[in-house]
């Protein structure tokens, strides 16, 4: 029931409205001042509604309906008899409930407020067809062993890490997607849902572990399912979507983005910190890629094929473990002089801080603008000296201590085998004509004249 101070309160709201009503009609006040006269705030655009009902029902037209009677409340003992009630026939509904609980308490209880009250207690019946349980295939899986290397991507994050630079880049261009064509932006791999990325990221990963090294094999050497299952879908993708995945990938242009991700992912899962003087030592070489392609590419020379052929050329920086950890692709008649900096650079700027004390890398590297540049940084390098820079031992300028001693010996016989000799050598810059003096370390076998020669820029008082 609805309370008499309620029923009056709502009577004298009424006749405020009505009043109020009298001045917009018969004396043309505002609206709202009209209202707020007395005592009232109202829209003008709900007035039209207010003078209608006004028009239709007098002043009964003008009492708020809103609210009613307050639900019953419901103590703890009758709550405790309707679980006891329920729990003995489950089947019993909310309104069935509140007819049992007036006969035993003469408590109307309305059936939205026993709804809820069966919803508290969790005892509310299931709405529609009962559940089924799901029915899980069974799937044959040709390679389990993936799993192990699926083990191993969630707990480097990797998988992840890479589809979070995809869908970042796929945000910023939907954002500034005025500055791209229509063609670019038809492209598939920018409506692709992240789970989709994803899996197809997998199958990528996954694929060698099943005898697949080209995308090809997508429709011609792969008849199992297990890729698919490794995955996270029902079958392995076909070949043509595997494709216009890695064709559409390559455009999104975040090669940079994705690598300096990747090696701060490898530094933490190595967990290499850097501290000690080994941890902070890197070796940088290059791999050269045959690139099988019509377009005009620059070429290089193959030592595997021994060939000029069209190709990229990949350098790594690795850690002093051998792990490599940044890759820099680069055209195929690139120098690596040219690479050595901007690969160290894009690591250190990968791990947020100056890394890269002491480098070794192929004499392919060899310059004095190089050794010049790593002193200027205050950075250590070890290389090994070209065989068309010197002839013999009088090319080197010896020191007070230069003399040739053992450096192995057979753990057998216990006789010397490898020999060094530590000495000075002059370079000139070729450009500037700047001269540039390197600490050579000569290594020869014993009953042998020929020698190789490593270079570097270690003091002997930093290592003797």
């Amino acid at each position: 029931m609805i309370k008499q101070s309620t029923i009056k309160h709502r009577y004298d709201k009424a006749r405020r409205k009505e009043k109020a009503i009298h001045l917009v009609e018969k004396k043309g006040v505002d609206i709202e001042e009209a209202f707020v006269r007395h005592g009232i705030e109202i829209s003008r655009y709900s007035y039209p509604r207010i003078l209608a009902r006004y028009k239709a029902s007098g002043i009964n037209g003008l009492f708020e309906t809103r609210g009613g009677a307050k639900s019953v409340k419901v103590s703890a003992d009758i709550k405790s008899y309707i679980s006891s009630v329920k729990e003995e026939r489950t089947s019993l509904t909310a309104d069935e409930i509140c007819q049992i609980v007036k006969k035993r308490f003469s408590v109307d209880v309305h059936f939205s407020h026993m709804s809820r009250i069966l919803l508290e207690m969790d005892l509310n019946t299931a709405v529609g067809r009962p559940r089924k349980e799901p029915i899980y295939e069974e799937i044959e899986i040709d390679h389990a062993g993936c799993f192990i290397l699926k083990a191993a991507c969630l707990a480097m994050n990797l998988s992840n890490t890479i589809v979070d630079v995809i869908t970042s880049r796929i945000e910023e261009i939907k954002h500034n997607s005025s500055e791209y064509s229509e063609e670019f932006l038809n492209m598939r791999i920018l409506s692709t849902s992240s789970n989709v990325i994803l899996r197809k990221i997998q199958a990528l990963l996954f694929m060698p572990v099943f005898g697949m090294e080209r995308i090809w094999h997508f429709k011609t050497v792969y008849p199992r399912k297990g890729l698919g299952p490794a995955t996270g879908s029902k079958g392995p993708y076909k070949y043509h979507t595997m494709d216009n995945f890695l064709r559409e990938l390559p455009r999104l242009d975040i090669d940079q983005t994705l690598t300096k991700a990747l090696a701060k992912l490898y530094v933490e899962a190595f967990r290499i910190n850097f501290r000690t003087k080994e941890a902070r030592t890197f070796y940088i070489d290059c791999f050269r890629k045959a690139v099988w392609t019509k377009k005009n590419i620059p070429k290089g020379m193959h030592a595997t094929r021994n060939q000029i052929l069209k190709c990229l050329d990949i350098y790594f920086i690795h850690d002093s473990q051998g792990r490599p950890l940044l890759p820099l692709t680069r055209p195929g008649d690139s120098y690596l002089g040219d690479a050595l900096f901007p690969l160290i650079e894009a690591l250190e700027e990968a791990i947020g801080k100056e890394v890269v004390d002491f480098a070794i890398f192929d004499r392919e590297g060899l310059a004095v603008a190089v050794f010049q540049e790593f002193t200027k940084r205050k950075k250590q390098f070890v290389t090994v000296l070209k065989e068309n820079q010197y002839n013999s031992t009088d090319d080197f300028e010896m020191t007070k201590r230069s003399r040739w001693t053992t450096y192995k010996k057979d753990p057998k016989t216990g006789k010397v085998t490898e020999q060094i000799l530590d000495c000075d050598k002059t370079l000139v810059n070729s450009k500037t004509k700047e001269t540039y003096k390197v600490r050579t370390i000569l290594v020869r076998e014993v009953g042998s004249e020929a020698f190789a020669v490593i270079v570097t820029n270690i003091s002997r008082r930093q290592e003797p």
